[in-house]
């Protein structure tokens, strides 16, 4: 009977021992995978840690970019307000050419160009009072240019040629 109480003792010490090692190799496993995701965590941590530094390092470029973007539309706003005004000041340099103007003067003509407000032809007469003024027709040639320049002047009867019969 003392035999048969330590052979159970001994199968149940021997069930233990075998329980003790699985559990210490199920716990060493588990050990083992959880040092396994560490290391990948820890590797992948690493990679993210060189990520962000690389994307910070793109993103001051990319700020620095942004300002010199800025400055060059702000120059660029710049010239063409300049431009504009500057358009704007021939605009109205040409609106004042638009209208050409025949002066008699003495023994020449002067070839004027007047502004839009005093667009009258002096038309010559045959008193001394001077020339005369009449309205100046509208023409599909209005936005021509000329330059100012002086002319002899011809003289043109008015009076039909007499015939001699």
């Amino acid at each position: 009977a003392e035999v048969e109480r330590l052979r159970l003792q001994l199968q149940e010490q021997e069930v233990a021992s075998t329980m003790r090692k699985a559990d210490s190799s199920f716990l060493q496993n588990q050990l083992n995978a959880k040092e396994g995701i560490l290391k990948e965590v820890s590797v992948l941590l690493d990679a993210l840690e060189k990520r962000q530094l690389e994307l910070e390092s793109e993103n001051k470029q990319l700020r620095e970019d942004l300002a010199d973007a800025t400055n060059m539309i702000e120059e660029g706003e710049a010239t063409r307000k300049s431009l504009e005004e500057r358009l704007a000041e021939k605009d109205v340099q040409l609106e004042e050419k638009k209208c050409i103007v025949f002066v008699e003067k003495a023994e020449k003509s002067t070839l004027t160009i007047l502004p839009p407000e005093k667009q009258q032809l002096p038309i010559a007469a045959d008193n001394d009072d001077g020339p005369t003024t009449s309205s100046r027709p509208t023409s599909p040639h209005d936005n021509l240019l000329a330059a100012t320049m002086e002319m002899t002047t011809l003289s043109i009867p008015l009076s039909p040629p007499e015939t001699n019969n």
